[in-house]
Parts: structure tokens; sequence; C-alpha cells
């Protein structure tokens, strides 16, 4: 079973829908283990007798079986939390019942004539949001942990994977399924099954997701599958020294004081909200856009100590290397935290002993230096075991 769990891509908008939608199948899911077939059966898509709006809903929420509910959950939160984290819950919901429901639609017309047969499920719905991300999140990785059940044994492997890479194969996967199909029954119309009716969802979010992007409805920041093929963004990991060089437009001076006080504001009110990642997201995002953007010192160094305490160790890599280029007030404590990070958690002691160089003995109090003494001597063991690191110098 693959369970996609997190993903680098850009939240800035909590999963709210994506763990409503869940929760909602879940409660339906129960309830249907102490329903009779008789009281299930009017809430099943239908083939063959007629148009019924109402299945056009209640059949997404329903599931066969607990592999089936479990399977598409799953997948609903990996690929939900992308494409909420750009849109919002409300849009998002509307997205995914609009794909849902346009998908149940098309499908019941075109088995009007068919005598017997049905469907549920999530699934068209779920691959609708697929394509979408694979629209407007190729390049981002997606955090997977795959079981691999052995009798009653089972073993667990985590491993990161681009958003394209498991679109491609459940999409290639449902196609090659369909083709067989349609060769073993000579027809199409008879090949109505459950990779047809994924690809109908994915098709669905495809339209969906570049008209979206196209109509300006969502911001992927260049990271959308046209920008990459354009060459708009190339996919590195975020760079210091690129974000401050880059040029925003040209914009008049009153209303970049404007924007830059409505960002400090916004960046306030997402750290207070205990939001560090989005709040470091939105930095970034100002960087790139306001000339001469700075945040304030208060405010980074609350965007530090938020990124620590949610061990988003290389964001606040990042964020403390910018500060000890912007600001010398706190440069001493922040370049402490910096070393301790990248020799307990980031295993780059090259990098830490290239930091702690500039510590100046004098300023230090006696616990200080023996923190100091500790991480050196750390930093200088664990670089004997890993040769290989490359440092940068101006940290």
């Amino acid at each position: 079973m693959l369970i996609p769990y997190n993903t680098d891509a850009p939240i800035y908008h909590w999963p709210v829908a994506t763990v409503g939608l869940i929760a909602t199948n879940v409660v339906v899911f129960v309830g249907m283990m102490g329903a009779s077939m008789d009281q299930i059966e009017p809430w099943i898509l239908h083939w063959g007798q007629g148009w019924h709006p109402l299945q056009w809903v209640s059949s997404m929420f329903m599931h066969a079986g607990i592999g089936h509910l479990l399977g598409n959950m799953f997948c609903l939160w990996g690929f939900g939390l992308i494409v909420e984290g750009k849109i919002g819950w409300w849009r998002f919901l509307a997205v995914y019942l609009g794909i849902g429901v346009g998908q149940s639609m098309i499908e019941q017309t075109m088995m009007l004539g068919a005598t017997t047969g049905g469907s549920l499920g999530a699934s068209a719905a779920i691959f609708g949001i697929l394509a979408i991300a694979l629209v407007w999140a190729p390049a981002n990785e997606v955090n997977c942990m795959f079981i691999v059940f052995i009798g009653l044994m089972f073993r667990v492997f985590y491993f990161e994977c681009a958003v394209r890479t498991l679109a491609t194969i459940a999409l290639v996967l449902d196609l090659l399924i369909l083709m067989v199909t349609v060769l073993a029954t000579g027809s199409l119309a008879q090949s109505v099954g459950t990779a047809m009716l994924h690809l109908m969802g994915a098709a669905l979010g495809l339209v969906v997701g570049v008209v979206m992007l196209r109509k300006g409805w969502v911001d992927c920041e260049n990271w959308d599958i046209f920008s990459i093929w354009a060459g708009r963004n190339r996919g590195e990991t975020v760079d210091v020294d690129a974000l401050r060089a880059s040029s925003p437009p040209e914009l008049p001076g009153e209303l970049v004081r404007q924007r830059r006080l409505a960002a400090v504001v916004q960046i306030r009110e997402i750290l207070g909200d205990g939001r560090a990642v989005l709040a470091y997201r939105a930095h970034q995002k100002m960087q790139r856009t306001l000339p001469g953007w700075q945040l304030p010192e208060r405010e980074f160094l609350q965007l530090i100590s938020g990124l620590c305490q949610q061990e988003q160790w290389s964001e606040a890599v990042l964020a403390m290397v910018e500060y000890l280029r912007a600001y010398h007030r706190r440069a001493l404590e922040v370049r402490l935290k910096l070393s301790l990070i990248l020799v307990e958690k980031e295993g780059r002691p090259v990098q830490a002993l290239r930091v702690l160089a500039k510590i100046q003995a004098e300023t230090l109090t006696s616990k200080q230096r023996e923190l100091v003494l500790r991480l050196q001597r750390k930093a200088e063991r664990l670089a004997r075991d890993n040769p290989y690191e490359v440092a940068v110098d101006d940290w």
C-alpha cells in the first residue's frame, strides 16, 4: 500500500476541506457497515435507470470495502494537501465536488442504455485532484510510505517522489488497463470500469487545472508544468543569494510602501498562528515581488524560532543565514544555534566549523564556550568520517 503523507510544495492554506472530506467518507463508510443492501442501493450510481442527480453526489462518499476506502483517503490527503494548500478550503471543495459530480453525470449519461451495473467511490474526483497537482506542482516532491505485507508480517519503506512521477505512473497504469480491456471486449462502451472512470476524472481535473492557471485564479510561482517547460523555473532549491539578486517588477513608491506594511502585518499574523513554514514562504514570495523587501528583525527572529520549534531544519538554516547577512544584534546566538543544527540535525560538520570559526571567543559566556568546544569536537570527528562535504564559505 502506498501512502503519500507530506510534500515540499508551499502550503498557504490549512487542508480543512481535505480533512473534512476524509472524515465524511469515513463516517459514511461506518454508517454503511450497519445498513442493509436495500438501504445502500439508492445511493449508488446506477446505470440504465435514467438520470439521478442525487446519486452523482452520494456515490462519491460510498466505498466497497476498507481497502477501497483507505487507498482513496490516503491519496486524497497526499494530493489534496497540495491543491487545497494553493487555493483554500472553499475553492478546493468546489473543485473536488465539481469534478466528482461532473464525472458522475457523464458516466450515467454514457450508460443510459445499459441494462445493469453502477459505480461508487471517490476515485474519479481524487484522480481529478491528482491531475491538478500534476499541472500546478509537477516538480514538487511527495513524501511517501510504502507498506509491503508478507503474510502476517509487513515492511515499511520511506521515499520521496516527484508529483509528476506518481501522477504519471497512476495515469499510465490505468491507460494500459483500459487498452487491455478494450482489446479484450472489442468495444469501448463495454470497457467502462475503474480505469476508465479514473481517467475521466483525471481529464476533468486537467481541464480545471489548466483553466484556473491560465485565468490567474491560482499562483503556482512558476512551479507549474508550463513554466517548467518554458524554463522559467529550473526546479532548484531555494538560494538566498539568488532571491536577493532577483529583480522585482517596478512599482510606484507609495504602493510598494503599502504592500510592505501589509506583508509585514500578514506575516505577523501567520507567525502568531504558529505557522512558521507558511510565514517563511510568504517572506520568500515578498523577496521576489516587492523591491527592497526586508523582514523586520523581530519578526525574523520569531520566524527562526518557529521553524526550529517545528523542526523544519533546512528552512531554519536558510533563514538564519539570511538573518546573519542582514542583521547583527543577535548574530552570536544565531550562529550558535546554526552550528548546533548543522552538527546535530543536518549532518554538515564542515559547514558548522566554518560558522564556529567566525565566533569571537572573548564575547562568549562560560556556558557558550562549553557549547562551542563540544560542537567543534563533534564536528571535527564527523568531518573525518565524511571527507566529501562541500561547504559554503560566506556563512
